[in-house]
């Protein structure tokens, strides 16, 4: 069976959802290795957290622009450090029914 294509709506709603988590805009260079350091690991082992190949990490380092994808991962991965760092008591709350809202 086929997949059901996604609305232009739903996409909105996705794009949307990643904005008010600011989620959207890409990483750059600085960004990346900040977050290295705050890791406390190689920029190799950070590629392969969020998914990359070696070449693909090198070539956004290169361009100073990472792919969209990888950019979700590290702002999530950013956010978290962020949240564990600030003693709160629980875990940053995604709204999933924003994303997969009841048709």
């Amino acid at each position: 069976m086929p997949l059901k294509q996604p609305s232009s709506e739903r996409l909105a709603l996705i794009d949307r959802h990643y904005r008010m988590l600011s989620l959207h805009a890409g990483w750059n260079r600085a960004q990346f290795e900040r977050l290295c350091r705050q890791l406390h690991c190689p920029p190799e082992e950070l590629a392969a957290l969020v998914g990359m190949k070696r070449f693909e990490m090198n070539s956004s380092l290169k361009r100073n622009q990472f792919p969209r994808p990888a950019s979700i991962m590290m702002a999530l991965l950013d956010q978290t450090l962020t949240w564990m760092q600030s003693g709160l008591s629980g875990p940053p709350i995604i709204p999933i029914h924003l994303i997969y809202p009841e048709t």
